[in-house]
């Protein structure tokens, strides 16, 4: 009981912390960093299912990615990575957003107002990349090896 209140108070205050830094977002540099997040999201779930279909051909013999899979395996293979490209996707988008010294300013003060940094939340991003990765890669891993979800 001790462990689950627990657990629901660091819930609520990141919830608490979650609405407080949405409200910190006023500049129009934001909608670059969403474009940004966009792009880094499509370019990352693009390389992993790429890896992805290279280490299902692996197995499997003769296979490219954007052949027709609707079974199962397939959906085991592709639905999971695009949790962990949204989280690395973050990053890139981040990434590409500080690259723009404008943007870098006005973000960088917004951030200021909650303490976080352009290190501290990209930090968050990868942590939670590698919790994503752990939790996709048994599906993953089962939609390349067993042959009876084709």
């Amino acid at each position: 009981m001790d462990r689950q209140s627990s657990s629901g108070g660091r819930i609520a205050a990141y919830l608490v912390g979650l609405h407080q830094r949405s409200r910190r977002r006023k500049s129009g540099w934001n909608l670059l960093l969403a474009s940004f997040g966009g792009i880094g999201v499509s370019l990352c779930w693009a390389v992993l299912a790429i890896a992805t279909s290279k280490l299902y051909s692996f197995f499997h013999g003769s296979y490219r990615f954007g052949t027709t899979r609707t079974h199962a395996a397939g959906i085991l293979m592709y639905v999971p990575i695009f949790f962990p490209a949204l989280s690395s996707g973050m990053v890139v988008g981040n990434v590409l957003t500080w690259c723009v010294p404008a943007a870098k300013r006005a973000i960088a003060a917004e951030d200021k107002t909650i303490g976080q940094t352009f290190g501290s939340a990209n930090r968050q991003l990868l942590k939670l990349t590698l919790v994503l990765s752990a939790i996709a890669a048994p599906f993953v891993a089962i939609g390349l090896i067993d042959p009876f979800l084709l």
